[in-house]
């Protein structure tokens, strides 16, 4: 187990200057569109809303995305620092998120999907960021912080539990509650 994983008090608001993340982040970035693109192998949604990528107990994760008679999934486990792609057939395959280019982490996700029997292709162009570099041109060094990113999920699963915590009920209409019996307004 990493030390993230290791220690002993879990700090649910870590502390993280942009300053540190901003090392960390082109590689995280790239990492996560790359796995997010596998998900517009989806049928279409209205808004392509299915295409969130939901947290987990551990990092993160595409959920089951079909795949010919059968599914797969990859999951970024931000505790071990690792991406597992799985198949409903029951294969796995597992990449380490360690330092290294975009160009050489693309080649790895596509080599264990490929191993999984997965074989897919999505737009190699990064989306929504300034000067785009081609997953597989961006040769590039990268820093991947261990610490860093796991401080920066276990900021978005806490920000995640205060927004569940504090949500709104629904306010559309004046129906009794199914769960207490109540009114709403």
């Amino acid at each position: 187990m990493s030390n993230s994983a290791n220690q002993k008090g879990y700090d649910p608001w870590p502390a993280l200057s942009a300053e540190e993340f901003s090392k960390t982040s082109h590689l995280l970035h790239m990492g996560i569109q790359m796995v997010g693109k596998l998900m517009l192998n989806q049928p279409f949604e209205p808004h392509w809303a299915n295409l969130a990528m939901p947290l987990t107990s551990r990092g993160i994760t595409t959920g089951i995305i079909p795949f010919r008679s059968r599914t797969f999934s990859v999951d970024l486990d931000l505790i071990e620092h690792r991406i597992i792609c799985t198949a409903s057939s029951g294969q796995e395959a597992v990449v380490k998120l360690e330092s290294q280019s975009v160009a050489e982490l693309y080649a790895k996700i596509m080599k264990a999907l490929a191993s999984i029997g997965v074989d897919v292709r999505i737009n190699t162009k990064p989306q929504e960021i300034s000067n785009p570099i081609d997953f597989k041109e961006d040769t590039t060094p990268r820093i991947y912080d261990e610490g860093t990113v796991n401080a920066w999920w276990r900021i978005m699963v806490s920000t995640y539990l205060v927004l569940q915590r504090f949500h709104s009920n629904f306010m559309g209409s004046r129906q009794e509650s199914v769960y207490s019996g109540e009114h709403l307004i």
